[in-house]
């Protein structure tokens, strides 16, 4: 794990990732994951998350089939623990698939990002059928009004998902500036013709996205060793957007 962060070829990637590490537990949005019950169950999945994640890893990175396949297994059955804690945790196959694609590769490699998704996709076979039934399960059993995502209560996903693009800024600015958290954030639907504010959320986002998606092109372009802030900065929009996907999108979740 200490030197996991080499993989994106900072020549400071560990004290630069303690860093980072270190301010992020130490910001005051992480009260908010502590200050109430309900989210204790978010907390314990986030971790066991993260632990798949990891493993998915180490088999990325083992040095045999077999010892892969090992790693994996373990990282389905963390993922298993986690989506019993809380059914965000359906991120982690993505997740995985965004990492090798952004990460996976070191010098020498063919540079096909096609290549590398498809030893992500058959590593982390198990957790993307965990991943599927847990969304299968939540579309089967949940009812109007009974989740977010689909349903969303009365708003109805189409408004449900106008009103989450403007909300993911609201995430953004939280931690620049963590003032105003509350356990249950009142939050103004947006109609379901898009006002002002609702289109400006939406272009920023489709504009950030964008630019990961360039600079990912770039990375791809230039090479194992060279542009590790390019790559750097394409995967860390991909994480936010694809963590917020469960409770920000129209992904049912119980």
């Amino acid at each position: 794990p200490a030197r996991r962060p080499r993989r994106a070829g900072h020549p400071r990637a560990e004290p630069l990732a303690g860093l980072a590490a270190a301010a992020f537990a130490l910001h005051p949005l992480q009260a908010e994951a502590v200050c109430y019950v309900s989210q204790l169950a978010e907390v314990l999945a986030s971790a066991l998350a993260l632990g798949a994640l990891l493993l998915l890893a180490r088999a990325w990175d083992a040095p045999s089939r077999p010892a892969a396949a090992g790693w994996a297994a373990g990282a389905t059955a963390l993922l298993a623990l986690a989506l019993g804690a809380k059914v965000v945790a359906v991120v982690v196959p993505a997740a995985f698939l965004a990492w090798a694609l952004a990460l996976g590769r070191r010098p020498g490699e063919p540079a096909a990002p096609w290549r590398r998704a498809g030893r992500a996709l058959l590593l982390g076979a198990g957790a993307w059928g965990l991943a599927a039934a847990a969304v299968a399960r939540n579309l089967a059993e949940l009812g109007p009004g009974a989740s977010a995502g689909l349903h969303a209560g009365a708003l109805g996903p189409w408004r449900y998902l106008l009103t989450q693009l403007r909300v993911h800024w609201h995430y953004a600015r939280l931690l620049a500036w963590p003032s105003g958290q509350s356990v249950d954030t009142a939050f103004t639907p947006s109609p379901a013709v898009p006002d002002p504010a609702t289109l400006l959320a939406a272009a920023a986002s489709a504009a950030l996205l964008g630019g990961a998606a360039w600079l990912a092109l770039r990375a791809v372009r230039a090479g194992a060793a060279s542009a590790p802030a390019w790559r750097a900065a394409a995967f860390g929009v991909a994480w936010w957007y694809l963590w917020l996907a469960p409770t920000s999108s129209l992904v049912p979740i119980d």
